[in-house]
């Protein structure tokens, strides 16, 4: 749509006078320009003799975000790149953009198996198997906005409940006195089949690493272990032992502990190792019942679960088959024959549900219920049909883009190059002067790809961060106009 501003100064057009320095800062440069006869919003940059855009002056502006000149819009150039650091003396050149409808959609996401369970904010991380209950896995970690996620997912591979915008370092566990989330500064002891709260404790400082023991609720705060009842009431505190790495809990039927490799019990008013014939350095574990506990050890054959007895000897090993993820967690239901494993393989970071289904001449055979994995951040390319791994970036061929022409300044055909690129927690549509047009917020944002032929200014954006790869919609790209702002005279110190 044509703005009455651009029709009323027309017979403007031609002027392209250099630009003075303001009287009140002489390294200040009033701009003075033309805009376009389109309405939009404007993008407007500072140009060097080399063609690079060396300043954004405005981004998404409105026409009222600038002051209104007897000859044209007006804004002022304090002669700061855009890392506010002073330009040389020189003449550069003003150029902008109007852009008219651009429309962006998020789509959907790829290398993220969790995102057809929580489409609107998928976990960019699984952190902890909280525990095993009944049919239930609890999983936390946090989602794409970086706030903590604790979620539950049945035997079937299906969601059952949700708990989102919770403390980054929310923590969770299930185990013989039920499921207890450890959020922030309380402790909430929820319904493992609807993740509803049953209780609610207050607690005087933050909950770290979190057990749920028949009758007892056990955390770490500091250099300590904290016993609660199941009401909240303050039952002991426990000098952990000396030891450099945070501790975590082997969820289970007794309150155990891991830390620097070793594991430790507690046991009335002191904390115990347990020392476990044949078990060397543990890395996590999980109780199997009052008498097994499957542990992965660190060092040796890497992601080999071990089941040993409190008297040592090992009764099952489960080695991971090649291409396997490497188990870093592990939970087990209360009879022992389903695991719930957390690993990593080649960048991707998957949860998968094992059972065994029969025992033949001491060997178990184990069936995948179901794995979902994130690939996470990590080069990309886009086949035309799906997204794929790559070694390195790909060289992205620009979108081919016809503008409306700027018929003040004689533009009767007007191509623009645009390509996506990254710039800290966000991601911007340039041309190939390096103008952005678009800027999209994506948290964690690494490689991102503009593809398409744009044909009716349509594209597709792909950009990976935590979470996988985000796939958007762009459209409106042709409802643009380009201008020259004209040259000006940035004036020495």
């Amino acid at each position: 749509m044509r703005t009455v501003l651009g029709w009323m100064l027309v017979v403007l057009a031609g002027c392209r006078c250099l630009g003075q320095p303001d009287a009140a800062d002489p390294r200040s440069v009033r701009v003075r320009f033309l805009p376009p006869p389109l309405e939009g919003r404007f993008q407007l940059g500072v140009f060097d003799g080399s063609g690079a855009c060396v300043r954004l002056l405005r981004q998404d502006a409105a026409l009222t975000d600038f002051e209104m000149a007897r000859d044209g819009l007006e804004v002022v150039w304090d002669g700061l790149d855009d890392g506010n650091a002073p330009l040389p003396a020189g003449r550069y050149r003003i150029r902008g953009v109007v852009t008219g409808n651009v429309a962006i959609a998020a789509v959907r996401w790829h290398r993220n198996d969790w995102s057809p369970l929580l489409p609107d904010a998928p976990p960019a991380e699984i952190r902890d198997v909280a525990g095993l209950s009944h049919d239930t896995i609890v999983l936390t970690g946090r989602d794409t906005g970086g706030n903590g996620l604790v979620f539950a997912v049945g035997r079937d591979g299906n969601l059952l409940w949700t708990r989102t915008g919770l403390d980054a370092a929310v923590v969770a566990a299930c185990g013989g006195g039920g499921c207890v989330i450890g959020n922030g500064s309380a402790i909430e002891r929820i319904d493992p089949a609807t993740g509803a709260t049953l209780t609610r404790i207050e607690t005087p400082e933050r909950t770290g690493p979190i057990a749920a023991v028949e009758g007892a609720i056990f955390y770490v705060a500091g250099n300590e272990v904290v016993r609660v009842d199941t009401e909240g009431s303050l039952v002991q505190r426990l000098s952990l032992p000396e030891g450099g790495a945070t501790p975590g809990w082997v969820a289970g039927d007794r309150p155990l502990l891991v830390r620097d490799g070793k594991l430790f019990e507690v046991r009335g008013d002191r904390i115990e190792e347990r020392k476990i014939p044949g078990l060397g350095s543990v890395l996590a574990g999980s109780g199997a019942g009052p008498a097994h506990v499957w542990v992965i050890e660190e060092g040796g054959v890497p992601g080999v679960l071990k089941q040993v007895t409190w008297e040592g000897g090992v009764e099952r090993l489960l080695e991971p088959e090649p291409g396997d993820p490497l188990p870093t967690h592990v939970a087990v239901s209360g009879d022992g024959e389903s695991l719930v494993l957390l690993g990593e393989q080649a960048g991707q970071r998957a949860v998968r549900w094992i059972r065994r289904v029969s025992v033949q001449d001491g060997e178990s055979t184990w069936e995948i219920l179901w794995q979902r994995s994130i690939a996470g951040s990590g080069q990309f390319q886009w086949d035309g049909s799906r997204i794929q791994s790559a070694d390195v970036a790909p060289v992205a061929t620009p979108v081919r883009v016809r503008l409306i022409p700027n018929e003040l300044e004689d533009r009767p055909r007007d191509i623009a190059q645009l390509r996506a690129r990254t710039v800290g927690e966000s991601v911007r549509i340039e041309d190939e002067r390096g103008l952005p047009w678009v800027r999209i917020e994506h948290r964690g944002a690494d490689q991102s790809l503009l593809v398409g032929s744009g044909v009716n200014g349509k594209t597709r954006l792909f950009v990976s961060g935590p979470g996988g790869v985000r796939e958007y919609s762009v459209s409106g790209l042709d409802q643009a106009m380009r201008f020259d702002g004209g040259e000006y005279r940035l004036p020495e110190k």
